[in-house]
């Protein structure tokens, strides 16, 4: 009975007389009675075999495995995107041929020192990663205790080990930086614009028993819609016309948008908003909300008794 392969090497070739067929190329590799030749054959044409077989410490089998599925991926795949631009590939064998003939080759230790210092504070690296951090905070709506969260931490110990995570307080530091600098180009945009419309509301918060005003500017600027949200602010005084009118005049104020630059104002159809509203832009510029009056209109249909 011959005796049984039991060579690594094996998980890569196909028994057949008098040697054995490679799994990734095809090639029928000669052995004379050993596996010599075959382990020559993965270390010339498929280094990367060995290589993701050592340093992931996984067994031959899935190994094999694992190849056979990026070599899959790749020849499945129509285009894959690589530093954000789309690469097309012509046929399977031109993407297997460029994953299995590629060469490592090892940094300087000047490049490698360099990439560890540009995730200090001011290199290049960590400016970019602070700011996606900021950006999902803002983005995902998420406390601003999201860095000191024991998962985060350990995601970005994990993924970037080279990284400091900023402290809750300098990530609410750098938000009013970030803040102050986009509010002054908004106020750019909003000053090359020639018509803007404005949609302001006063609601209460039953729970808490506080009210605020919200303003929202919306434009349009190279062909694209755009808005803006001009304030959200707590009212501590009781809602007269005066008061809604002079916060107006002082959002607009603080945003330096022209009156005249107002080519709608909407709001409900509270006496007071629209009262403030007609103060603030000349009437015919005022518009009732067209949701607000349809549930006016619906809610006194539904209380007409037949």
């Amino acid at each position: 009975m011959p005796r049984q392969a039991v060579s690594n090497v094996w998980n890569y070739f196909i028994k057949c007389n008098g040697g054995g067929e490679c799994k990734i190329c095809g090639k029928q590799v000669k052995s004379c009675g050993n596996t010599t030749n075959l382990a020559n054959h993965l270390h010339r044409k498929h280094p990367l075999i060995k290589k993701t077989e050592s340093s992931s410490g996984i067994s031959g089998s899935s190994s094999a495995i694992m190849i056979e599925q990026d070599i899959n991926f790749l020849e499945n795949e129509d285009s894959i995107e690589i530093d954000g631009t789309a690469s097309g590939r012509s046929t399977p064998t031109s993407s297997v041929s460029s994953l299995t003939n590629c060469t490592f080759s090892q940094k300087r230790i000047t490049d490698t020192f360099g990439e560890i210092g540009s995730f200090k504070e001011g290199g290049t690296k960590h400016s970019q990663i602070i700011n996606e951090i900021l950006f999902m905070i803002v983005k995902d709506n998420l406390p601003l205790s999201t860095t000191e969260k024991p998962g985060f931490q350990h995601f970005i110990k994990r993924a970037l080990p080279h990284y400091k995570i900023p402290a809750r307080k300098t990530i609410t530091n750098l938000l009013d930086n970030k803040y102050d600098i986009l509010r002054r180009l908004m106020i750019d945009d909003l000053f090359l614009v020639k018509n803007i419309s404005i949609t302001a509301d006063v609601w209460t918060d039953t729970t808490n028993n506080t009210s605020f005003l919200g303003a929202t500017a919306h434009f349009i600027k190279n062909g694209k819609f755009c808005n803006i949200v001009l304030c959200l602010e707590e009212l501590h005084e009781k809602h007269t016309s005066e008061l809604l009118q002079d916060k107006l005049l002082h959002v607009f104020n603080e945003w330096n948008i022209e009156i005249s630059k107002i080519a709608a104002l909407i709001t409900d159809n509270g006496a007071n908003i629209v009262k403030a509203s007609e103060q603030v832009v000349e009437k015919h510029k005022h518009l009732p909300c067209f949701a607000h009056t349809l549930n006016l209109v619906a809610e006194k249909t539904c209380s007409i008794e037949f």
